[in-house]
């Protein structure tokens, strides 16, 4: 078991609705802190008056990697680490991002899935600007995280390299204690 002061870096990725930013709020209970490659995006749009919704964060997204780097958004982000905290890092749907996290020491990448029924009744339910509310308009968006561009979003690429899966079916206590469950895995073999 390691000193409780080393740094952990951790991340999510999951297709829409499964609950990455949930599960990050509970590790940030773990005394993680979060840092969301989407609020680096979000943050972008809301500077160049663009208005936020999902179609702009994927288009201004594909284009901010096509102009400064595949791994924009992740190295936007490694700029704010201290030394000897923990962090965890959502929304990584490219590989370059993903690419530039993987070089911080002992990064591990965590999927959070849940079946499609209920993902999108968690979408219909947080209601979104541009969240699609049918099924059939869900699987289109999440076409659109599937690209071969390098410089896009290719999110089946990226969960595949996913070294554990968290699955968020339930409710919220026991999805809290398979995060707990998971932080002394990951604290223990470290």
């Amino acid at each position: 078991m390691s000193n409780s002061s080393s740094p952990l870096y951790l991340g999510l990725t999951g297709k829409y609705g499964v609950g990455k930013d949930t599960v990050a709020q509970l590790f940030v209970e773990q005394g993680f802190i979060h840092l969301s490659l989407s609020d680096v995006l979000q943050q972008y749009l809301l500077k160049n008056n663009i208005p936020y919704n999902r179609d702009n964060m994927i288009r201004y997204g594909d284009q901010l990697r096509t102009e400064q780097g595949a791994d924009v958004l992740s190295r936007t982000l490694i700029k704010q680490l201290q030394p000897d905290k923990k962090y965890v890092f959502s929304s990584i749907r490219s590989l370059g991002e993903l690419h530039r996290l993987q070089t911080l020491p002992g990064f591990i990448l965590i999927e959070v899935t849940a079946p499609v029924q209920i993902r999108l009744h968690r979408i219909q339910q947080r209601n979104r600007p541009g969240d699609p509310q049918t099924l059939p308009k869900l699987l289109i968006k999440e076409q659109q995280e599937q690209t071969t561009n390098p410089n896009g979003m290719q999110l089946n690429e990226v969960i595949a390299q996913a070294k554990y899966q968290i699955i968020n079916d339930s409710n919220v206590k026991q999805l809290r204690e398979k995060v707990k469950e998971l932080v002394i895995k990951l604290i223990t073999a470290q």
